[in-house]
């Protein structure tokens, strides 16, 4: 990416999140890191200084979308690049998923990025360049093998969001592309162990033998969000150790 250029982060105070700001800083853009956790972005803020700019934000329903969106582009204006990284986990198979479980699910970790997209893409039009990068998941590829229902639907539809974006907005200068992590060191992973050999078994069966660090993840997206991966677009990055090779 160019030094100087913005970018919004969502779910910033998370694993991935704090990874993904550090390295967007030190490739010179100033981050704007969205989350409802106010002490965890007041602590980022402290570690990383002015370039990163907090704003407190919950995504849960469409009118805590449209004011965040709407914060962001009255005061900063065009944006250069959105990682749509906010989500919830949920482990409930089909049968215990209730519908309000799934529409929260949804709503967090698809349509948050759904309109987000929608609400900064034009000012990237209007720009000719920008860079779209959604954070799915393999549970949205296989179906989740420790993840729920509600979970792998919402990042199945991250994955088609961003190959309908990509065929639509290439043309005008965005580049739209996703990451597609698993078994990820954080909170979220550490709640789907029920009992420790649970993630014995886990590691058992995941060729590299071990969980991924957040920072390779935030890797990839930014150079997903870097001048070196202009011409990639529409494409889904699995980062899964191996589980799946295809």
């Amino acid at each position: 990416m160019d030094a100087g250029q913005t970018a919004v982060l969502t779910g910033a105070a998370g694993a991935i999140g704090q990874m993904t700001a550090r390295r967007l800083l030190d490739q010179g853009a100033t981050v704007i890191g969205v989350d409802r956790d106010a002490s965890g972005l007041a602590g980022l803020a402290s570690t990383f200084g002015d370039a990163f700019v907090p704003l407190v934000a919950d995504l849960s329903d469409e009118a805590g979308i449209s004011e965040c969106s709407d914060r962001i582009t009255g005061d900063h204006g065009s944006i250069a690049i959105l990682i749509n990284n906010v989500g919830v986990i949920s482990h409930s198979k089909f049968l215990e998923t209730s519908l309000a479980d799934l529409r929260h699910a949804m709503t967090v970790n698809f349509e948050s990025a759904y309109l987000m997209s929608q609400n900064l893409l034009p000012g990237m039009v209007r720009a000719k360049h920008g860079r779209i990068i959604n954070v799915s998941s393999f549970a949205g590829r296989s179906g989740g093998l420790l993840a729920g229902t509600a979970y792998s639907l919402s990042k199945s539809a991250m994955i088609g969001l961003t190959f309908a974006l990509a065929r639509e907005f290439g043309p005008k200068g965005v580049s739209v592309n996703a990451v597609a992590p698993a078994f990820v060191q954080s909170d979220m992973m550490s709640s789907s162990f029920k009992r420790p050999e649970d993630k014995d078994r886990l590691l058992a069966s995941i060729p590299l033998g071990r969980l991924c660090d957040p920072d390779e993840v935030a890797s990839a997206i930014a150079y997903l969000a870097s001048a070196p991966a202009g011409f990639i677009n529409g494409e889904v990055i699995d980062i899964n150790g191996g589980v799946q090779c295809d």
